[in-house]
């Protein structure tokens, strides 16, 4: 990458270019009190031109090497710097205004939303009912356990078996389950339901899969794993 191709020009071919990772941003940002999102990458390319103006073109490699080591070893993160040992600190603006821990800024992150889902883990004995979800949005493409959206009761679940004409089955809740995704939460109920037939609920988009097949032929995501463990034990 930029940061890596920098710093091998620089350290090692002596070429006068700055290589700036997340920790020479930290320093950047508390050098000059820069009050805007740091992740940005119009951040990278202010620092880039802030260190890019000072970089000596007789010892470039070292600069680098010594503002990695700045910023691994005294401008340190989550409000801990060591201004008493910087070299810098008599130039640092947040320093001079006592502001060290407000730099460098990160908006916070959107609360993730918590979503309930109900998962219907419905086999034969051999062979469980999966369905393939959309080609677009979460989990694109990747073969699931029918599901729905809210947290349904054991009596919920058995007027949907009845609806589709299901009366001969075993029906169990199992232990609940989360999933963490980067934005939102599922937090899932599940009831495994035993039929001596899957024909009358299979339909076009929800197709019987071996248990054995799980594993290694249907991409299961990870946040079924403890409903699939229930079959691999089973396969």
């Amino acid at each position: 990458g930029e940061y890596t191709a920098a710093a091998i020009a620089s350290i090692a071919f002596g070429q006068p270019v700055s290589s700036v990772d997340g920790k020479l941003l930290r320093v950047f940002s508390r050098m000059t009190c820069y009050g805007e999102d740091i992740k940005a990458s119009s951040a990278k390319k202010v620092a880039a031109d802030y260190y890019q103006s000072r970089i000596p073109k007789d010892r470039p490699g070292d600069y680098n090497q010594a503002l990695m080591d700045l910023g691994a070893t005294i401008c340190l993160p989550n409000g801990a710097p060591h201004c008493e040992d910087c070299p810098w600190s008599a130039l640092c603006q947040a320093h001079l205004l006592g502001k060290e821990t407000d730099f460098p800024k990160i908006p916070e992150k959107n609360p993730r939303t918590i979503e309930k889902r109900t998962v219907l883990l419905i086999h034969d004995g051999e062979s469980v009912l999966i369905r393939k979800r959309p080609d677009a949005g979460l989990l694109a493409g990747l073969y699931e356990y029918p599901n729905r959206v809210g947290s349904l009761t054991k009596g919920q679940v058995t007027e949907l078996l009845k609806e589709r004409g299901v009366s001969d089955y075993d029906l169990k809740k199992t232990p609940p389950a989360r999933h963490i995704f980067s934005h939102k939460e599922w937090h899932m109920t599940g009831y495994e339901i035993t039929v001596p037939d899957l024909s009358a609920l299979q339909t076009p988009d929800c197709i019987p899969a071996r248990f054995s097949e799980l594993k290694d032929v249907y991409t299961i995501p990870s946040a079924f794993t403890s409903f699939s463990r229930i079959f691999y034990k089973k396969a």
